[in-house]
């Protein structure tokens, strides 16, 4: 374990740097480039493939990080109910009456990895950010080249940095939700994935 600044990274080091290496090359398919080409679709469609996958993002992190709340939240005072707290927060992020429902008990994910939900969040600014600096190194159309970078800059580092110095010095800046955040807020018009 690395002596990350938050106990959620230094209690779960490897989970979010995994997640965000996992999901950099899972990008890729939602790129109107790679759909085209390996898919055969068209512009269009590619766009709308792209477009599909971004607002589907933007649903899916907001559920994540209500359910990340609701799990910090429960922790911190275990006597409170579980279900008055899950309704409450995902209420509140995602805009939907939960009523009263006890669905906190169906995600899986409390019992069986507790606070590894946020290790999804930090995923997705990793892969964001590392796609960012790639396409900047190495244009959109990543090549053997790009594949080098990843590899030594990311893929065979292992734990030896923390994850702000392994970015920092895989992208030249610390862990930033930048990236993530421009690619979440781009219009149609303007995708180019």
């Amino acid at each position: 374990m690395m002596a990350e600044p938050s106990f959620l990274l230094r209690n779960n080091y490897a989970e979010p740097m995994d997640e965000g290496m996992a999901q950099v090359v899972a990008l890729m398919l939602y790129r109107p480039e790679v759909n085209t080409t390996l898919f055969a679709l068209t512009p269009d469609q590619a766009s709308v493939v792209g477009e599909t996958y971004r607002l589907k993002m933007l649903f899916n992190l907001r559920n994540t990080i209500a359910d990340s709340l609701s799990e910090f939240e429960a922790y911190a005072d275990p006597d409170q109910n579980p279900s008055a707290v899950y309704n409450r927060i995902h209420a509140k992020y995602l805009g939907v009456d939960m009523h009263d429902a006890a669905v906190w008990a169906f995600n899986p994910m409390c019992g069986s990895d507790p606070i590894y939900l946020q290790s999804f969040v930090v995923g997705e600014m990793v892969a964001h950010q590392i796609q960012h600096k790639t396409d900047q190194k190495f244009g959109r159309k990543w090549a053997k080249e790009a594949g080098e970078y990843l590899k030594s800059s990311f893929y065979s580092r292992g734990a030896e940095q923390s994850l702000d110095g392994l970015m920092q010095s895989g992208t030249g800046e610390p862990l930033t939700p930048r990236y993530l955040i421009q690619f979440l807020q781009r219009s149609p018009e303007r995708a180019s994935f």
